[in-house]
């Protein structure tokens, strides 16, 4: 592959005067003090505030300054690119890590992830989506390292309402064919919730501002049509050609266009999903049952909760109305691998910057959050899971939904994630899609044809590959 020298981090140029205030004022950095900046947004705070009390009674003498934060990612990078960071560690939701690692701002644990926790190397307690990719490779070909570990394992799919399904008659489909039935049946009995005007049920609640949970599905019926050798092969970034869906050497993308088309049946057609602008809206819309079914992750059950406490109310008040479970992607006919599902969180990362001046605290922290004690808080209290296989026993459901989404995890034989060790540095925002700005789903649901837009995917990465290679 041809190999020229990326530009400057964008992230670098647009924060360079940022980094250049922020250096004149000195900061207090305490060697006995480990600051940590974690994203605070889906799974919450219990969780890290668990693990920071645990860490820190194992630890007499030393303590974390958490700073928890919706936006963390602006902060980070504001605070990575510092003359004077005084931070320690990094967990959070966003791509621009892969930034840092090429600008020299991440310290690389190659070695660190050969250390033992609850007897097993680090590399080896991740789960099977992220084991073999953990290795980054920097632009200009300076080498492959491991700079981030991997947050969470995230599962993604179609969550219903089981009472509203229960009551109404409706069956879980296991099949696309019957995922085809089920949203017809619900759309043509237009039935209503309690008897209110305005509540007819649609088979799905879609937010305008969350197109890439999409993915979530479409992904996963990607991955049991194509399977694992062929996408695999896609992951390696070859040449521009894996984007061609009418390649015979790369046949992956051909597979994506497939699993986009099983979608578009469903969602080109309005009739079949309430529509709203924000997340909490569409959230709302499921819980009062004026959809029978929402594309979403896992943290689905922890935002609700938290919508529900703010309001002074729990699952409890809903208990006659709302069942949230998993279903997962039902399986297409003809698959290569039925039991295939797409897991979300390459993006996610934890990492240790350069500049600190208490590495061996932030490893040390690290190793308890990725220990079987914090991945089963984790479990109970954000409701998902992290990135790591737990060393010993079992998760232990404290509800239906877990259960659901439990059972859905075991079922896989082949579960996969972006996969960024496989990736060239291709101007640093290169994904499935060719650049996230393609994805095609809010243009098929304007009316665009898949033919066209799958094209234009293609047509931007021949067009484009020389200047993104590294």
């Amino acid at each position: 592959m041809k190999r020229v020298l990326r530009k400057l981090s964008f992230v670098a140029v647009a924060l360079a005067a940022v980094s250049t205030l922020a250096g004149c004022t000195k900061k207090k950095n305490d060697k006995t003090k480990l600051n940590v900046i974690v994203l605070n947004r889906g799974y919450g705070e219990d969780w890290i505030k668990s693990a920071k009390s645990i860490w820190e009674a194992a630890n007499p003498g030393y303590s974390i300054n958490l700073t928890l934060d919706a936006k963390a990612g602006a902060l980070i990078q504001k605070h990575i690119y510092s003359k004077n960071n005084i931070d320690d560690l990094y967990i959070c939701t966003d791509a621009a890590w892969k930034s840092y690692a090429d600008d020299g701002k991440l310290l690389e644990l190659d070695t660190f992830v050969d250390e033992e926790v609850d007897g097993v190397a680090i590399k080896d307690k991740l789960t099977k989506e992220y084991r073999g990719h953990i290795n980054y490779t920097l632009s200009g070909g300076r080498g492959s390292h491991v700079y981030r570990l991997p947050f969470v394992s995230g599962t993604g799919g179609i969550y219903y309402n089981k009472k509203l399904f229960d009551k109404n008659g409706w069956e879980i489909p296991t099949t696309y064919e019957k995922l085809i039935e089920t949203v017809n049946k619900i759309r043509t009995d237009h039935k209503k919730y309690d008897d209110e005007d305005d509540a007819v049920i649609k088979p799905f609640v879609i937010t305008s501002k969350n197109p890439d949970y999409f993915d979530y599905l479409v992904f996963s019926w990607w991955g049991q049509i194509s399977g694992q050798e062929a996408i695999t092969d896609f992951f390696n970034y070859q040449d521009s050609d894996v984007f061609n869906t009418a390649s015979t050497t790369h046949p992956a993308y051909a597979g994506l266009k497939q699993a986009t088309q099983l979608w578009a049946s469903i969602f080109n057609n309005s009739a079949n999903y309430h529509k709203q602008t924000a997340a909490k809206y569409a959230q709302s819309d499921f819980l009062e049952g004026h959809a029978a079914m929402m594309i979403n992750c896992d943290w689905i059950y922890k935002e609700i909760g938290d919508f529900l406490a703010s309001a002074g109310k729990s699952y409890a008040d809903y208990a006659d109305t709302f069942e949230m479970k998993l279903m997962g992607a039902p399986t297409v006919t003809g698959a290569t691998n039925p039991h295939a599902g797409y897991i979300i969180g390459e993006d996610q990362f934890i990492v240790v910057p350069k500049s600190t001046i208490k590495a061996d605290l932030a490893k040390s922290f690290i190793k308890t959050l990725v220990s079987d004690q914090v991945l089963k808080i984790f479990n109970q209290k954000a409701q998902g899971f992290m990135a790591y296989d737990l060393s010993e026993g079992t998760y232990e459901a404290e509800n239906t939904c877990m259960e659901s989404i439990i059972s859905y995890r075991n079922s896989l034989t082949y579960a996969f994630t972006n996969n960024s060790s496989a990736r060239c540095y291709l101007n640093g925002n290169v994904d499935v899609w060719c650049q996230s700005g393609l994805r095609p789903y809010d243009d098929i649901i304007d009316g665009a044809g898949i033919d066209g837009l799958f094209s234009t995917i293609y047509n931007t990465a021949r067009t484009g590959w020389n200047d993104w290679q590294y």
